[in-house]
């Protein structure tokens, strides 16, 4: 079994190896769809969970992948990168 983190994310990889992970990094291909009409939350949940089956299409079944996903926003109203 090994930790996957599903993103290039450098803040998500010094998070992880400030806690003592051992993992290793593969970074998704999935597409972000943040004009979908879904509230932040939903939203952020749609696209992090893209990106971990993306990755898990790519690995082995009992390997453990971190999908995560950040927007900004406000008003329920999602800014772009």
């Amino acid at each position: 079994m090994a930790l996957i983190l599903a993103s290039a994310s450098p803040r998500r990889k010094e998070l992880l190896e400030q806690v003592g992970c051992d993992f290793t990094i593969m970074p998704s291909a999935a597409i972000e769809d943040n004009a979908a009409a879904l509230s932040p939350r939903d939203l952020a949940i749609a696209n992090a969970t893209a990106k971990a089956r993306d990755v898990a299409e790519r690995v082995g079944e009992d390997d453990v992948i971190i999908g995560a996903d950040t927007l900004v926003f406000l008003a329920d109203k999602v800014f772009p990168r």
